[in-house]
């Protein structure tokens, strides 16, 4: 985030010849009586606003909203926004994440029957749950849920309590189901019986690829792997070796985009920095971005008109797409959904 954030600036001097930003940083170590300290220490070299952070933000935003300092926080967290009016949020939920998918299964993709297959973490509860009620919100159906240990590796025991039974084709060609005391060939052709069209896998990318050709294994072989942004590593051109049908997930920044100010900023933070960024990066950079934009105009000349142009419904175009807020400081943004469709035999 700091490299992001100081690369915006960089730009942003360089593309104004009378912009004249400064970057004061301070660590909050993760410590929430550290991280309302620097606040107040920020608070004393009369700051503008403040970007960031992401584990404190809770007590970061706090902090700032009493002493009326504009904060546009990097997290997740719940609760944020609602601590005045000088409090913002700048990143998706995991509730933006899930309704944007949601509506595309059930909406454009017409499915209505899903199964999760989650890690038993915080992360997989949280967004399983999200999930679920989007699911239950928008007509659908929920038939199985089911959970493994954090960095398990075999998912057998998970899959199969998916299956009811199989189906193989008899000499006419037709699809027959197996009776249950009938042994399967290795080699046979089988469709396994499942009550879902659409399996939701709240994980990495690195977890979901370990997945992929167990469901085939296991003759599961025409359900679309749904799942959340940790999957944007998983690009199209990966995909065509794997054993996966379709895969779908919400994206908040794709660095693959043919836009020229997307390459022009992969390039610049490659550049810079030896590694790719993310969306976390991108958003930083965007929020930077847009908020000395606002600093940039003459009408803004104090910390509470700073708060009244964030929350003034305007719509900053940036990197990571269009982004406004709403009266309680969320931000609005429409979440882009990657599709990806490809599978090899196994």
């Amino acid at each position: 985030i700091l490299q992001a954030v100081k690369l915006a600036v960089d730009d942003y001097n360089a593309r104004h010849a009378t912009a004249r930003f400064r970057l004061i940083v301070r660590d909050t170590q993760g410590d929430p009586i550290i991280a309302k300290a620097a606040v107040e220490e920020l608070n004393h070299y009369k700051v503008s606003g403040i970007i960031g952070p992401m584990l404190t933000a809770n007590a970061a935003a706090g902090e700032a909203a009493r002493l009326e300092v504009p904060m546009i926080v990097l997290t997740q967290q719940e609760g944020i926004p609602g601590l005045g009016q000088y409090g913002f949020r700048n990143f998706i939920t995991p509730r933006m994440q899930m309704e944007a998918l949601v509506v595309h299964l059930t909406e454009t993709a017409g499915i209505k029957h899903f199964a999760v297959l989650h890690p038993d973490d915080k992360y997989g509860r949280t967004f399983t749950q999200m999930f679920v009620e989007m699911v239950d919100l928008y007509a659908g159906n929920i038939t199985d849920v089911e959970s493994y240990a954090p960095g398990q590796t075999d998912f057998g025991d998970q899959i199969q309590k998916f299956v009811s039974g199989y189906y193989t084709p008899d000499k006419s060609g037709k699809w027959r189901i197996v009776a249950s005391d009938e042994k399967r060939k290795r080699h046979g052709n089988y469709k396994a019986m499942v009550g879902f069209e659409a399996l939701f896998i709240p994980d990495t990318v690195t977890t979901a690829k370990l997945i992929a050709p167990q469901l085939l294994y296991h003759d599961i072989n025409d359900v679309i792997l749904a799942g959340t942004n940790l999957w944007q590593s998983w690009d199209k051109d990966e995909l065509a070796g794997s054993y996966v049908k379709r895969v779908v997930f919400p994206a908040g920044f794709d660095a693959f985009s043919d836009r020229q100010d997307v390459k022009q900023f992969v390039e610049d933070f490659e550049s810079e920095n030896g590694q790719a960024p993310g969306f976390i990066e991108a958003v930083a950079y965007d929020t930077s971005m847009m908020m000395m934009g606002i600093l940039s105009k003459q009408e803004v000349k104090s910390r509470a008109e700073v708060a009244g142009s964030l929350r003034s419904s305007k719509t900053y175009p940036g990197i990571t797409g269009d982004t406004s807020f709403d009266p309680f400081g969320e931000q609005v943004k429409e979440i882009d959904l990657v599709q990806l469709t490809a599978r090899a035999s196994l």
